[in-house]
């Protein structure tokens, strides 16, 4: 059975078919507002932003000015990817 928080990410992994920028939005809330995110679902949100992250996503990290850097370089480093 799905964890509610399971069943949230699948909802903006949806979301991403339609508006990508406001389904990184929403993942990027959600991992930094639940600091007992299980690894599963941490590592997939740190995909997403690597993978389909872009300069939006990157000011989204910036002005929540949150202690998670974590997140912060990972977006970086997908932008710099190639």
């Amino acid at each position: 059975m799905e964890s509610n928080i399971e069943i949230l990410m699948s909802s903006y992994e949806e979301l991403a078919e339609e508006n990508l920028n406001l389904a990184l939005e929403k993942m990027i809330h959600l991992y930094f507002s639940n600091d007992d995110l299980s690894h599963e679902i941490s590592d997939s949100i740190e995909l997403w932003v690597y993978e389909k992250g872009n300069i939006e996503t990157l000011e989204i990290i910036k002005n929540l000015n949150n202690k998670h850097n974590r997140l912060l370089e990972i977006a970086k480093e997908g932008l710099n990817k190639g």
